[in-house]
């Protein structure tokens, strides 16, 4: 009870009225209040003196319905607990129902309903049905039970059962730990009675707010996922993907940028992320909406202007369909939480930042499912974290959240992995998803449509290997044809968006830039301190160094490798702004790292066999290099190595801190951007 004045005098004297099954020998009615700041207390103690058999114990300070409920427990003394709220939203006489059902299905929990079908009940808010059902469905998913409210006031257990239940949860989290912990001891033990529902709202008493719910989707999520995780007989590869996955949430949830309206949801992100909003909010992908809407909602689109005047979206669609499933969870929830539905309020920006986290822990799963083929727990366990924790994918996925460079990391995963099924079995199921990704990749960005040279060269280890590879892909010409056909059906939406906006079935969006492949910038571009590969990611120096392993060790990725990596390399850096602009390190190369953790798996692989001084040497180099790696990503972060415009002097002015000196601004040389679009590099000093 917390400041119930309104409502405890009648639910007590529904409660003396309950006429109980003859089941029941006895009960008590134990009331706990949470240090209520009304009259709540008196008038309970004006009704013990006047008879009422009840018993009040009271909390000297508010802990939340949780620590109430526990409270409460302790000084109980039957077999049976009943949770009944001190609110009038629940209706006493549906206690009878609950017991009868217990006693005669011989169950240990009952969980009442509001949504079965029984009892007339009034209309309330739509989107607290909403929200209900969806922790209901998600509890549900999650615990393999089909429940229909779990939020429901009315719970009834068996004390043998409570007695093997460790709760945590103060406040309103509490229903939803209660029901878990049950159901994880007794799956089969548990049944729903409908019950009635007098619902209140804010201004009459409700005490259910947004951060509560949100709270009690973290409780289903800790409880529901976290107890099965406990249960799970961990291999040490799978323990590298729990610690990455805890690192990347603490720095998420303590860095909170999806509150910031000017993060996550913008450059280069508005144009990969304009399909959603444009269509399923605005309805008009062709944005003519754009400079004449005088709706409520607010929105950024940065649409280029096709020759036809048509508004075209600069990027490709590849990422939207990546971060559909979470633009539709946002939207639920701007809803449920009265945010703005316009497509770029907090929940959208928070489930797009969510998004990033999901897809790199299915990159390192698939990533882990390949180097555990080759090497042991140790190697992956090591390989995994080095990827994810001391390269600017650590960035990427906290910070510049919603950047493609995760997700085609997590593409190229399960790309390289399913080459590797497709070559052992040619099934259909395999040859549908080498097709899907490789649209899905070359969607997003298409000069990675490079991907299928993995596929197209795996397992090359001689000059006479081609000739198997050539037969191999003529005895299954049709699955070949059915790939791709498959990449066309994926490019199919964009080709129709394209031919819809501009009149045109392809159209290059991106005007006057382009590439200067007669002027590749590849030294600069691994070794210049502006953006250089091997100075910024110094791992790859390591995974580089591992590739002439691959002809001992590993040769059916050897030539693979070398030819990707080098085709790759010239056209990189032979864009015209071949540091990408303002961004961390060279990024495009983090699409890649799932190719390059198999040498880099392989160096670990050989320097763990060779003598004891050689192993020394090796481990304290990739430690240094590992812990390197991570410094510099902290100096990203607070600005000690700018977005563009580094230097020789500004890389070692910085060499040792992770902000900024004051004369760090001064050894800065921009770059001149109005020349490097016609082909001219150069620089200019603030």
């Amino acid at each position: 009870m917390f400041n119930e004045s309104g409502t405890i005098k009648n639910v007590l004297y529904n409660l003396s009225k309950v006429p109980f099954p003859a089941c029941v020998d006895s009960y008590e009615i134990i009331i706990v209040d949470d240090c209520s700041t009304d009259n709540s207390v008196q008038i309970v103690n004006d009704l013990i003196i006047n008879g009422n058999t009840c018993k009040l114990v009271k909390h000297d300070i508010n802990q939340g319905k949780g620590a109430a409920v526990r409270t409460g427990l302790k000084h109980a003394q039957g077999d049976v607990y009943l949770i009944q709220d001190a609110d009038s939203e629940l209706s006493p006489n549906d206690i009878p129902l609950m017991i009868n059902a217990m006693d005669q299905l011989n169950v240990d929990f009952v969980n009442g309903s509001r949504y079965l079908p029984g009892p007339a009940r009034p209309l309330y808010s739509y989107k607290r049905y909403l929200g209900n059902k969806f922790f209901t469905f998600l509890t549900s998913a999650l615990i393999n039970v089909k429940l229909t409210d779990m939020a429901c006031g009315y719970k009834l257990f068996r004390k043998e059962l409570y007695d093997k239940l460790v709760l945590q949860e103060n406040r309103f989290g509490f229903e939803a730990e209660l029901l878990i912990k049950a159901l994880h001891i007794k799956r089969n033990n548990i049944t729903e009675v409908p019950v009635q529902y007098f619902p209140r709202n804010i201004g009459e008493g409700k005490k259910l707010g947004r951060t509560d719910a949100l709270k009690i989707l973290l409780t289903v999520f800790r409880y529901g996922l976290g107890e099965k995780l406990k249960k799970t007989q961990f291999k040490g590869s799978r323990i590298a993907s729990v610690i990455i996955a805890i690192v990347m949430f603490w720095m998420v949830f303590n860095q909170k940028f999806w509150n910031d309206e000017g993060r996550i949801i913008s450059w280069d992100i508005i144009s990969y992320y304009a399909y959603l909003p444009a269509t399923f909010i605005y309805n008009d992908v062709t944005l003519k909406f754009k400079d004449t809407y005088k709706g409520p909602h607010k929105f950024v689109f940065w649409p280029e202007t096709a020759p036809n005047g048509g508004k075209v979206i600069k990027t490709s669609m590849g990422m939207s369909f990546l971060y559909s499933p979470f633009f539709f969870m946002g939207h639920a929830a701007a809803y449920l939480l009265g945010y703005d539905t316009g497509g770029f309020s907090p929940p959208y920006r928070f489930f797009i930042v969510l998004s990033s986290i999901f897809y790199l822990l299915i990159g390192l799963h698939y990533l882990r499912k390949i180097l555990q083929q080759y090497f042991s727990q140790w190697i992956t366990f090591f390989t995994m974290l080095l990827i994810a924790l001391t390269t600017p994918l650590l960035i990427y996925v906290t910070v510049e959240s919603a950047m493609p460079h995760t997700y085609n990391f997590a593409l190229f995963s399960m790309f390289i992995y399913y080459t590797i099924k497709w070559h052992k079995s040619q099934t259909l199921f395999n040859t549908c998803v080498i097709g899907i990704l490789a649209g899905v990749i070359s969607l997003i960005r298409p000069t990675n449509a490079i991907v299928m040279l993995i596929f197209l060269m795996y397992d090359l280890k001689k000059w006479s290997d081609f000739k198997i590879k050539w037969n191999l892909f003529i005895k299954n010409y049709a699955k070949i044809l059915l790939i791709g056909a498959l990449i066309l059906l994926i490019w199919l939406p964009q080709m129709i968006y394209w031919k819809k906006v501009t009149g045109q079935w392809m159209y290059f969006s991106y005007g006057k830039e382009r590439f200067f492949f007669d002027k590749p910038q590849i030294i600069l571009g691994l070794f210049g301190f502006r953006k250089g590969l091997f100075i910024y990611t110094p791992l790859m120096i390591l995974a580089f160094s591992g590739i002439p392993l691959l002809f001992k060790y590993r040769r059916e990725y050897s030539w693979l490798i070398i030819v990707f990596m080098a085709i790759n390399i010239y056209v990189i850096y032979s864009w015209w702004a071949w540091w990408y602009g303002w961004c961390f390190s060279s990024r495009p190369f983090i699409d890649y790292f799932a190719v390059m953790a198999i040498p880099l798996a392989l160096l670990l692989h050989w320097i763990v066999k060779q003598n004891v001084k050689l192993r020394i040497i090796g481990v304290v180099l990739v430690l240094l290099i590992g812990l390197e790696g991570i410094h510099l990503s902290v100096e990203a972060y607070y600005g000690a190595i700018h977005g563009d415009s580094m230097t020789k002097a500004a890389f070692f002015d910085s060499f040792w801190r992770i902000r900024a000196s004051e004369k760090f601004p001064a050894l800065l040389e921009k770059p001149d951007y109005d020349k490097a679009i016609i082909g001219i590099q150069a620089t200019n000093k603030p």
